[in-house]
């Protein structure tokens, strides 16, 4: 009996340590398709929200700049596709901000809050002493969104390098929270 029981021993144990494997290969392994299927979204909603700042910056400037090309609308129509592609920018923030890590969140929000009463003035009225204060803030405000979307982008995207620029200026904006 003990003989049965010793020679039995090996064959137990090597099949224990398999299916032990084949359990957590398979545990690991859902858990990863899992974070890779958050990290695909992610990237998405950061890449729509990218393109739709972009449409914003684009009819933005066209709105501000003081010189029209030929053939393009009129301030009024400007100011309405500028408000319009603002609004479609708002909505899609606010439906999908909760996939953006809280230094992109709340830099994209700060932008939209600022900017929201803005482009109610210029539906309002236009004026080009105004036009030129709100273009140089905008000029100067605009790169630093579209960086940060750009690193949030390749950090949901998984590079290392990405992630550690977004820590850093996630620390950087928390440190200068205390500093103030």
């Amino acid at each position: 009996m003990e003989q049965l029981l010793t020679d039995l021993a090996q064959p137990v144990a090597t099949l224990a340590t398999g299916i032990v494997t084949v359990v957590l290969g398979y545990l690991l392994g859902r858990r990863k398709t899992v974070h890779d299927r958050l990290y695909e979204e992610r990237a998405k909603v950061v890449a729509s929200l990218f393109e739709r700042f972009e449409t914003v910056d684009q009819r933005f400037f066209s709105l501000v700049h003081p010189y029209d090309s030929g053939g393009e609308p009129d301030k009024k129509e400007k100011a309405k596709l500028a408000a319009e592609s603002f609004n479609e920018l708002q909505t899609y923030y606010r439906h999908n901000s909760i996939w953006l890590s809280r230094g992109a969140s709340g830099k994209v929000k700060n932008f939209l809050e600022q900017y929201r009463k803005t482009f109610q003035e210029f539906r309002d009225r236009v004026d080009v002493v105004e036009w030129k204060q709100v273009w140089t803030r905008f000029e100067k405000e605009s790169p630093e969104i579209r960086e940060r979307l750009e690193i949030e982008f390749r950090a949901a995207l998984g590079y290392r390098g990405a992630k550690i620029h977004r820590f850093r200026l996630d620390i950087r904006t928390r440190l200068s929270r205390f500093v103030r």
